[in-house]
């Protein structure tokens, strides 16, 4: 079975196919088991959600990581942010366009008209600072060549020592305002579209409608919050006692024109893992050949964030390879 949609679309139970769904069988399978065979991604994708969206609560699991010195890199990519300046702000172009015409089409009463009557206005007012955002950011660009993690060559501006331009900073933090209002619309929406879903004949819509419409608004809420947590990391003042956020602008192609991408990301991993597994979890064990560094393990617990009560061991390896025969 293929997954066709994402968890901000999904209907769960109101889906038809609900019975059929790979993820839901898979869900209710962990229930009856003890030990769940995953790997570092699936794991740090929950993680990111909360933790207990996708595998069992953290605070009722035993995680044991094989090949753990792979986890401080997975954790940054994980907890990573970008986004694209001119793409973003033709989406915003295209949502109050798309609202406009549903609401031409389907008066709605209630409060669900009322919210999405005040979308294309604050969508088209975050385009303006979009585009206000991108061409900031093309005078200011330097952009050199570089290979990003997965070997491509793409042109990209650092910010030294992470600090953003004030200019760019200010301009940043009205997104995250705007941002911010989005989500909250999109947020309201999508509650009253579950409400209608549930038969509670909320919002003026019915039930099956409500079904329909909760992917779009769905959707439209999860791209919002990630452009919300793009501007919150890029424009926060990084702490005195820990390494600076990084962040850096990319060219991308975009079709026959460039864009730009805004990215921040944390250089290391340890506050992050520190605040979603290791204060959160029942308790973790993390094995690696390649877990110490001149015998000791003091570069891991610095990258990794480990407590200070963190117990470490050499264990020594059952493999005896003077020993073995070709």
């Amino acid at each position: 079975a293929q997954l066709t949609t994402d968890h901000s679309q999904c209907t769960n139970r109101h889906c038809p196919n609900f019975q059929q769904c790979a993820f839901y069988k898979a869900r209710e399978g962990m229930t009856k088991v003890d030990v769940i065979v995953t790997n570092h991604d699936l794991v740090l994708a929950d993680l990111a959600l909360g933790g207990g969206a996708i595998l069992p609560d953290p605070r009722e699991t035993l995680y044991v990581f094989d090949e753990g010195h792979h986890l401080p890199d997975k954790a940054i990519g994980h907890f990573a942010h970008f986004t694209r300046l001119r793409a973003t702000a033709d989406w915003l172009e295209q949502i109050a366009k798309n609202l406009t015409k549903l609401l031409a089409q389907h008066p709605l009463p209630g409060d669900l008209g009322r919210l999405i009557e005040q979308v294309p206005e604050l969508a088209r007012e975050i385009k303006t600072q979009q585009q206000f955002m991108f061409t900031a950011c093309e005078e200011i660009g330097d952009f050199r060549a570089g290979e990003d993690m997965e070997g491509r060559e793409r042109p990209r501006h650092r910010f030294v020592g992470g600090v953003v331009p004030e200019h760019i900073r200010e301009m940043g933090i009205e997104l995250k305002k705007g941002f911010s209002k989005l989500t909250d619309l999109f947020t309201r929406l999508t509650d009253i579209l579950k409400e209608a879903m549930d038969g509670e004949g909320a919002g003026g819509i019915a039930s099956h409608q409500a079904e329909e419409w909760y992917p779009l608004f769905g959707s439209l809420l999860a791209r919002a919050q990630g452009n919300w947590e793009l501007w919150t990391a890029f424009t926060c003042e990084d702490p005195q006692d820990s390494p600076p956020m990084a962040r850096w602008l990319t060219l991308a192609e975009s079709g026959s024109f460039y864009d730009i991408e805004a990215n921040a990301s944390p250089i290391l991993a340890a506050e992050t893992l520190r605040r979603n597994l290791w204060n959160v979890a029942y308790g973790v064990l993390v094995t690696s050949a390649t877990l110490t560094a001149l015998g000791t393990f003091d570069r891991y617990r610095m990258r990794a964030g480990l407590p200070r009560n963190a117990v470490t061991a050499v264990v020594p390896s059952p493999f005896h390879h003077a020993e073995a025969g070709v």
